[in-house]
């Protein structure tokens, strides 16, 4: 059982970005130190072991892009397999959602609490790079490391996701890469070509389609997602980037498309809007895999955040965003 050590800071702060006020609980376990900062003079990104996320990203001087959830706190861990605790930021899941989760979980919610809900160990800390590793789930069998890499000179953020097979359980696996973010004024998602669809309207068609919030561009390879007032609608591509376009700033998150692989839901790179939380979920999927014990599933995702400003058109943006690839 891990230890927690007998000081617990508990530090009071207003988010920046919400008004309102909160509390920040920073717990130390054995190997575990939460709360990384790792900065290069452009960017900066914060790393929470304990809620196994990736909790802040943010141009120097620019307020957090990535959107905060409920505040972490010792006795989520006790609870982690009887319920999920959205804590924002970046996350990994290892089941597709739906029947999939429900025949090897046996419940819908909350989601394998190994990967996410419980605390991940580090396993190494410098100036530009952290890795950290969760512990075996006995339910899935599994085990998630990930490392996370900022470049020295600009605002790249690799990140290296790996899944291991360790115990011998039969289930189907992806690395579901989750990012939540603020809300942006609009959305762009790359489209390859497919046999089957460039896209698809997985949640709220009616409402996307009654209030024109989607619509390909000119050049037919990029589509635009407008946020909407109301709902929560999701929208799959398949394409190699997602990118959320702010007032002064673009967050891309770049994600590999393998055009031979399985996904489950018909896309590779899925984005998700919920207007009452101001959230906007950014997610990477891989293929669907079997992995037997020993195998490994490995999946890479970068981060950019580029400055614009009014002169930036769209189609300016979706170059900015190509040459960055």
């Amino acid at each position: 059982m891990m230890k927690r050590l007998v000081i617990i800071i508990v530090l009071s702060y207003s988010w920046f970005l919400t008004g309102c006020r909160s509390e920040q609980v920073a717990v130390k376990y054995d190997n575990v130190i939460d709360d990384i900062e790792l900065a290069n003079g452009k960017v900066a990104v914060e790393i929470s072991p304990v809620r196994a996320r990736i909790m802040g990203y943010r141009l120097i001087g620019k307020n957090n892009i990535l959107w905060g959830g409920i505040i972490w706190h010792p006795h989520d861990v006790g609870l982690s397999r009887l319920r999920w605790n959205n804590y924002g930021g970046s996350r990994v899941w290892v089941l597709p959602q739906g029947i999939t989760q429900r025949m090897v979980l046996n419940r819908h919610d909350p989601p394998d609490a190994h990967a996410d809900g419980l605390p991940w160990t580090v396993l190494h800390r410098d100036k530009y790079r952290v890795v950290m590793q969760s512990s075996v789930s006995p339910e899935t069998g599994l085990q998630l490391k990930r490392e996370i890499i900022l470049s020295r000179n600009d605002s790249t953020v690799t990140i290296n996701d790996t899944m291991t097979r360790k115990l011998d359980i039969d289930c189907p696996v992806h690395l579901w890469r989750i990012t939540q973010t603020m809300p942006a004024k609009y959305m762009l998602m790359d489209l390859k070509d497919n046999p089957c669809w460039k896209y698809r309207l997985l949640l709220g068609r009616r409402n996307l389609t009654k209030t024109n919030k989607v619509h390909e561009l000119d050049s037919g390879n990029v589509l635009k997602i407008d946020w909407p007032d109301s709902g929560c609608p999701k929208v799959g591509s398949y394409g190699d980037w997602i990118a959320a376009v702010y007032k002064d700033q673009v967050f891309i998150q770049y994600g590999k498309y393998f055009p031979k692989g399985f996904y489950i839901d018909g896309a590779n790179s899925e984005i998700y809007i919920d207007p009452e939380a101001n959230m906007l979920e950014v997610e990477s999927l891989s293929p669907l895999k079997m992995l037997c014990p020993g195998e490994s599933l490995k999946s890479t995702t970068v981060w950019k955040l580029l400055p614009i400003d009014s002169k930036n058109s769209t189609e300016n943006i979706i170059r900015m965003i190509d040459a960055g690839h």
